[in-house]
């Protein structure tokens, strides 16, 4: 049984649950925003070493999402920095500071590689992309979709913002079931049963 999900598909299904016709690129953008809440949960760790002065801004890694844990030269855990939107990070006290933080995964191609000059993008190319994350993740990443639809769609409207909400509460809870499973599978080939979510879907997928 085939449960993976590209997409096209992601943008079939959110649009047929939440009976709208929504532009691509704004779903586009709902998934990219969706890796990168699963990537902290599930994601790649990576580590940088800072040399800090006092109050100076460092420039962190291109591919840095969010931090993980950061410690002082001397092994202590550090709560004492600020980040900022342009992926810099500040120390009140100067140092050496190893920074665990969580990558940013990849994001979806806007564009076909193969005619970069074409303006617009190959309408097939881009729905038949595979979404770079694993499986037990895809209707989550329709979960998140539909959260981002319903927060658009609310204009403070009560019910609206309750359907975001509970959403988002559902994917968070569901990422992190998922990814616990995942890190604690043995590594051979085998079928995991997940919880049941009453999303419409088997509960039992092949690895």
């Amino acid at each position: 049984m085939e449960n993976r999900l590209n997409v096209g598909q992601v943008i079939d299904r959110v649009e047929n649950e939440v009976d709208d016709v929504i532009e691509e690129s704004w779903i586009l953008d709902w998934i990219d925003s969706a890796l990168s809440e699963i990537a902290i949960f599930y994601g790649d760790p990576a580590s940088t070493t800072i040399e800090a002065e006092p109050k100076d801004f460092y420039p962190l890694p291109e591919d840095f999402l969010k931090e993980e844990e950061i410690f002082t030269e001397h092994g202590h855990k550090c709560y004492s920095y600020i980040t900022t939107s342009q992926r810099e990070i500040m120390f009140p006290l100067g140092g050496t500071y190893t920074v665990n933080y969580y990558k940013m995964p990849p994001r979806l191609i806007r564009e076909n590689p193969h005619e970069p000059e074409e303006e617009d993008y190959d309408p097939e190319f881009l729905r038949n992309q595979n979404l770079p994350v694993h499986p037990l993740f895809h209707q989550s990443i329709v979960l998140w979709c539909k959260a981002e639809y319903w927060e658009f769609e609310s204009d403070a409207k009560q019910a609206e913002t309750y359907q975001s909400r509970r959403m988002r509460e559902m994917f968070f809870q569901k990422v992190s079931e998922v990814s616990k499973i995942l890190k604690n599978q043995v590594k051979q080939p085998q079928t995991i049963r997940l919880p049941h979510w009453n999303l419409g879907v088997p509960n039992e997928w092949p690895l």
